[in-house]
């Protein structure tokens, strides 16, 4: 019987001929060859093959109901808000016409006043503009006698207020010395006019500011 110390250091069937040591497990003790297996993560060639083959997945029918059911419902949902959509869309365009309507109806009504107001302020306006420069009342005279032209006998009319108030010089630069200027006591303050004939026109502050108002209040009515 051999000692152990006489054992090999290497059992037989781990030495190749070029004595390059092998595993120590013995052959029969190694499972079987995994040279040919795919490696991990990869299918072999026929796997994909056998998959678009397989017959789809079969739900149950509790869960197809169920989806349908939730489907459905959706469908409805959105069916009512785009009625509901619907509904507000007309209601937007009946109120844009009604405040359109509305609109112009408060401008309608407001024109009278702002040309009442207009007048008052215009009114102030050339009030203050005779009193800085009462030539201004020849001025006017003169633009009357313009239209007039071709008439003879016209003639400047004026209270004694305006009289006093526009000086001799502005009268005659402006009128020269074919139309004189008459003062009449029984004109009210301010009161001015050109007659030609049955001709008269009024122009006077007040006068011209009640033509203006006149042709204003024709347009908005």
């Amino acid at each position: 019987m051999a000692r152990p110390d006489d054992l090999p250091a290497v059992a037989p069937w781990c030495v190749r001929a070029d004595e390059t040591p092998r595993p120590s497990i013995p052959p029969w003790m190694l499972g079987p060859s995994t040279d040919n297996e795919a490696p991990e993560g990869m299918s072999e060639p026929g796997d994909d093959a056998a998959a678009a083959d397989a017959p789809p997945p079969v739900v149950p029918l509790a869960e197809h109901l169920a989806l349908r059911a939730e489907y459905d419902a959706l469908a409805a949902e959105r069916a009512a808000l785009a009625a509901e959509h619907a509904a507000l869309a007309a209601e937007h365009a009946g109120l844009s016409r009604e405040m359109e309507t509305l609109r112009e109806r408060v401008l309608a009504a407001s024109e009278p006043e702002l040309v009442r107001l207009a007048c008052a302020v215009a009114a102030r306006v050339v009030g203050r503009e005779v009193r800085v420069d009462p030539a201004l009342l020849a001025a006017w005279a003169r633009e009357a006698v313009a239209a007039l032209e071709g008439r003879e006998g016209a003639a400047v009319v004026v209270a004694p207020d305006v009289a006093a108030r526009v000086p001799a010089e502005a009268w005659a630069q402006s009128l020269g010395s074919d139309h004189a200027v008459t003062v009449d006591p029984s004109l009210p303050p301010g009161a001015m006019a050109v007659r030609a004939g049955a001709s008269t026109i009024d122009v006077s502050a007040a006068g011209r500011l009640a033509a203006v108002a006149d042709d204003l209040f024709a347009d908005v009515t």
